[in-house]
C-alpha cells in the first residue's frame, strides 16, 4: 500500500511541464550540491590532516663510507650514515637548540662541572637489546684511546664518565662548559657487540659497514659495485627507535664526484642531495622539487698575517680594506645569491651595503695618510716600496671568483694585488699550517654553541690551532675562557657580545660571508624542517618528522602526539 505523502509527490511530479521539470531537475542537483559542501566542510572542520607511515626517499652523496661509527667516522659520507643508524643522549632541534634523544632527562650540578643523563627505558639497539649506562661508558672510553685515533678525542680528552646504574650515567667535566650538551650528541655504540674487538681492530671490524646502531633507521641492504665497495645503502625505519620515522625506507647511493651526483638526478636516478653548485640550482628545480636553503654555521673570511707582510700591521689600512670589500656583489656573482654578508666572526646577518664613491674616497685618504701615495695604478711609500698583498685561497669557483672580486675592490684604491690559489690540500699543508700566507681568504666551521675560543684565542696560533689571524688580545683570551665556564645566559651574551664586538674593531681579518647549505629535495616530502648546518650530517637531525602521505582522520579520534605531527607539519 503506497504511503499517500508519497503517492501525491509522485502524482506532482508526473504532471510537471517539460520546463517544470527542467527547473525541478536544477534545484535537486544545487541542493544536493549543497549538501555535498556543507559535509566537505563539516569534515574538514571536524578533521585533520596528519602524515602517515610510508614512502621512499633515496638520496646522493660525494664520497664512499667507510666508518658508520660515530667514534671513528670521518668523511660526509660517514657521519650521514652514522646520524641516521645511530643516536645520541642528545640531538638537535629545529632551531638548533639541544633536546634529548636517548636521554629522557639531563640534570645538571650546581657548580656546572657534572651532567647527569638517565636513559629511556625504551632506548633499544635494532637488535632488541636495551641501551644502558655501560653503552655509554664503553664509546666515551674507544673515543678517548689514543690507539683508536678518533676524530672526537678533542672534545672528550678531559672528561671522566661514571656509571651510576643501568640507566643512569654522570658525566664529570674539569670545569664548568655549557656547550657540553651539543658534545653528547654523539652516537652510542653497542657494548655487547663491540667488545669482542680488541683496540687494534677496531678500525677493521664488519660493524663499521653493517653498523647497529639504536637510530631512527637500520640496515636493510647493502649494494655493491664490481670492487666490492659499497655504493648504496638501503635503510628502513626502526620500529625500535622511540620515535619511528615516517618515510618507510631512505636510500643512500654515492659517487665519486659532484658532477656524477648532479648528473644521477638529471637522470632521476636519485630524489634528491645537497652541496648543489649555486649556479646550477635554477636549472635544477622543476616542479617536482623543492629547494631547502638552510644558514651554514661557517665564516669565509680574508685572515691577516701581520708576521709576514708588515704592512697590515696597521690598523687602519686592515680597516680601508675593509670597507671596499663589495659583499652584496660577491655574494650574488659567486654564490648566486645564497649567502649572507657578515658582519664579525659569527654568521650573523647584516643588511647588504653598498660599496659607495664616499666609501672608496675615505679609503683611498686612509691610505694617503697612512704614508702610502698614489704612484700611477698603485701607491708607494716614502722608500718606494710598492703597497702590495698576496690574497691566497683554495682552488674552488666560489672561492677564487670572491678573491678576485676583493682584488679588483683593493686594486681600486690603489693595492698591488696577486691572488694565489692551490688545491685544497696543498693550501691545508703547505700554507695554512706553517701560517705561509700574508692575506688567506679561507672558511671556518663555528659549531653550534657559538664557541669562537678555538679560533680567536692566543693559544690557537700555531698549527693545529684554529687562530689563522695569529690574533693575540689578552681580554679576549680571557672572555673567551669565561664564556665557555658561564652558567647564566646573560653572562654569556654579554660576553659573545664583548668578544665579537671588540674583534670586529680590531680587524685581524675581514668577515665576508656565510654561504647558504642548498638541499634539493623531491617535492612530495613535506615537512622537512631541518636546522642551522655545522655539518651536512645535520640536516637528518629531524628526520623522523619528514613525511610523503597523509590522511585525514576525526579530530575526536586525535591523540597528542598526532596533533603535534600535524601542527608541526603546517
Amino acid at each position: 500500500m503506497e504511503i499517500p505523502l508519497y503517492s501525491q509527490l509522485r502524482h506532482a511530479y508526473h504532471n510537471l511541464s517539460p520546463l517544470e521539470l527542467v527547473v525541478f531537475s536544477v534545484l535537486v542537483v544545487l541542493v544536493t550540491l549543497g549538501g555535498m559542501g556543507l559535509l566537505n566542510q563539516l569534515q574538514d572542520n571536524a578533521s585533520t590532516v596528519i602524515p602517515t607511515r610510508g614512502g621512499h626517499y633515496h638520496e646522493g652523496i660525494v664520497g664512499f663510507p667507510q666508518y658508520i661509527n660515530p667514534v671513528l667516522a670521518r668523511s660526509d659520507a660517514d657521519r650521514d650514515l652514522s646520524a641516521l643508524v645511530h643516536a645520541g643522549l642528545t640531538k638537535l632541534t629545529t632551531s638548533g637548540d639541544i633536546t634529548l634523544d636517548l636521554a629522557e632527562a639531563m640534570e645538571v650540578s650546581e657548580n656546572g662541572e657534572t651532567y647527569t643523563f638517565t636513559i629511556r627505558d625504551d632506548a633499544v639497539f635494532h637488535d632488541g637489546q636495551p641501551v644502558t649506562a655501560e653503552d655509554i661508558a664503553f664509546t666515551i672510553s674507544l673515543i678517548q684511546d689514543p690507539v683508536v685515533n678518533s676524530p672526537q678525542q678533542s672534545d672528550w680528552n678531559s672528561i671522566s664518565v661514571e656509571v651510576i646504574d643501568d640507566k643512569t650515567v654522570a658525566f664529570n667535566l674539569s670545569q664548568p662548559f655549557t656547550s657540553f650538551p651539543y658534545t653528547a650528541r654523539i652516537g652510542i655504540l653497542p657494548a655487547h657487540l663491540w667488545e669482542n674487538e680488541t683496540i687494534s681492530s677496531i678500525s677493521f671490524s664488519s660493524l663499521n659497514v653493517r653498523p647497529v646502531g639504536a637510530g631512527p633507521y637500520q640496515v636493510a641492504d647493502i649494494i655493491r659495485n664490481e670492487e666490492g665497495i659499497p655504493n648504496r645503502y638501503d635503510l628502513t625505519a626502526a620500529e625500535t627507535y622511540h620515535s619511528t620515522p615516517y618515510i618507510k625506507r631512505v636510500s643512500l647511493s654515492f659517487f665519486t664526484d659532484a658532477n656524477a651526483v648532479t648528473d644521477a638526478f638529471r637522470s632521476e636516478d636519485i630524489d634528491g642531495f645537497y652541496g648543489a653548485d649555486p649556479h646550477a640550482v635554477d636549472e635544477l628545480n622543476t616542479n617536482n622539487t623543492q629547494i631547502v636553503s638552510k644558514s651554514l654555521n661557517r665564516v669565509f673570511a680574508i685572515y691577516y698575517n701581520q708576521n709576514n707582510n708588515e704592512v697590515l700591521v696597521e690598523a687602519d689600512l686592515r680597516r680601508a680594506l675593509d670597507s671596499v670589500i663589495p659583499r652584496r656583489e660577491i655574494i650574488q656573482e659567486a654564490l648566486y645569491g645564497y649567502g649572507k654578508p657578515l658582519d664579525g666572526p659569527l654568521p650573523s646577518i647584516r643588511p647588504a651595503e653598498e660599496v659607495s664613491s664616499s666609501t672608496i674616497r675615505a679609503a683611498r685618504e686612509t691610505l694617503t695618510t697612512a704614508g702610502w701615495e698614489e704612484s700611477g695604478d698603485t701607491r708607494v711609500n716614502e722608500d718606494g716600496e710598492t703597497l702590495s698583498i698576496e690574497l691566497t685561497t683554495a682552488a674552488i669557483p666560489a672561492l677564487q671568483e670572491t678573491a678576485n672580486r676583493i682584488a679588483e675592490s683593493w686594486e681600486d684604491i690603489g693595492v698591488s694585488v696577486t691572488v694565489t690559489t692551490l688545491p685544497v690540500n696543498e693550501l691545508t699543508q703547505s700554507i695554512i699550517r706553517p701560517r705561509d700566507y700574508e692575506a688567506l681568504l679561507f672558511g671556518q666551521v663555528i659549531n653550534q654553541s657559538g664557541d669562537l675560543y678555538p679560533f680567536w684565542h692566543s693559544s690557537g696560533q700555531d698549527d693545529p690551532g684554529l687562530n689563522l689571524a695569529i690574533y693575540t688580545n689578552s681580554s679576549i683570551d680571557d672572555a673567551l675562557s669565561q664564556w665557555r665556564v658561564a652558567t647564566s645566559t646573560v653572562v654569556r651574551d654579554n660576553l659573545q657580545s664583548e668578544i665579537t664586538e671588540t674583534i670586529t674593531d680590531d680587524q685581524p681579518a675581514s668577515f665576508v660571508y656565510s654561504p647558504s647549505f642548498i638541499y634539493i629535495l623531491p617535492d612530495n616530502i613535506r615537512n622537512a624542517a631541518i636546522p642551522p648546518i655545522t655539518t651536512p650530517s645535520d640536516r637528518f637531525a629531524r628526520i623522523t618528522d619528514w613525511h610523503t602521505s597523509t590522511t585525514k582522520l576525526w579530530n575526536i579520534f586525535l591523540d597528542d602526539d598526532q596533533t603535534n605531527a600535524e601542527k608541526a607539519s603546517r
